[in-house]
Parts: C-alpha cells; sequence; structure tokens
C-alpha cells in the first residue's frame, strides 16, 4: 500500500483487498459445498443446486469486479502521476 502515491489509489486498493478476501471465502464455501454434493442424495443434490449455482454466479460476478478494480486503481496511479 505504501508505494501508492495517489491518496485515491490507495483507498481502492484498500476496498480490492476486501473484495480479494470475500472472494476467496466463496470459492471455499463453493468447493465445501461441491464436496456435500458429491456425497448427497438426488433428493440433497435437488435441494443443493439452486445454491451451488447461484455461488458460482457469485464467484464469476466477483472475479470480474476484482479485474475491474484492479484496473481503476491503475489508471488512478497513472492519472495521479501524471499530474
Amino acid at each position: 500500500i505504501s508505494d501508492f502515491k495517489s491518496p485515491e489509489a490507495k483507498n481502492l486498493y484498500k476496498q480490492y483487498l476486501q473484495m480479494k478476501n470475500k472472494l476467496l471465502q466463496s470459492q471455499k464455501e463453493l468447493e465445501e459445498m461441491r464436496d456435500k454434493f458429491g456425497n448427497a442424495n438426488e433428493t440433497q443434490k435437488k435441494e443443493m443446486s439452486p445454491s451451488i449455482i447461484n455461488l458460482e454466479n457469485k464467484v464469476a460476478q466477483s472475479i470480474q469486479e476484482i479485474k475491474d478494480e484492479q484496473k481503476a486503481i491503475r489508471n488512478k496511479e497513472i492519472l495521479y502521476l501524471n499530474k
């Protein structure tokens, strides 16, 4: 964080770190759900499927948001340095 010169880029980087941690938690939760799904009976699988799909979509969306955040951080820092 101390490498950033732009205060705005520093704040965005802090948000990025929080987003990354949430993503890692969601990925771990998804992995656990998939493991349970593999050992479940058909009824349980039908009940679990919507939750797994929902979390998969959330993870995919989070990955894209993190990429966008990385780009925003770089752009803010570049703009600040080019003043």
